[in-house]
C-alpha cells in the first residue's frame, strides 16, 4: 500500500513539474533567437534540425552545443569530448 502511494506521488511531482509544449516552443524560440545570431547558422538549416536533417557543418554544430548549453543538457565534463566532433 505504502509502495502504491509512494508510486503515485512520483508520478504526480513529475507530470506537475513538466512544461506545457507551448512554454517548450517558447523557451525553444528564446534560445534559437540567442544561439542563432552567435553562430551565423541559416535560417534553413536550423529548419532542417527539425525534420531531422542535420548537416555537417561547423557552424550548426556550434549552434547545436549553444541550445544544450542553454538548455543545461551538457556538462563541463563532456565538453571537451563534444568539440572534438566538431
Amino acid at each position: 500500500m505504502l509502495f502504491k502511494v509512494i508510486i503515485q506521488l512520483f508520478f504526480y511531482c513529475i507530470f506537475c513539474e513538466a512544461m506545457t509544449m507551448k512554454q517548450m516552443k517558447n523557451s525553444g524560440k528564446m534560445m534559437r533567437k540567442a544561439c542563432q545570431p552567435k553562430n551565423n547558422v541559416a535560417d534553413d538549416k536550423v529548419d532542417g534540425i527539425m525534420k531531422g536533417e542535420f548537416l555537417d557543418d561547423t557552424n550548426l554544430k556550434c549552434y547545436i552545443a549553444c541550445i544544450m548549453k542553454m538548455a543545461n543538457a551538457r556538462t563541463v565534463t563532456r565538453t571537451s569530448a563534444m568539440l572534438r566532433f566538431i
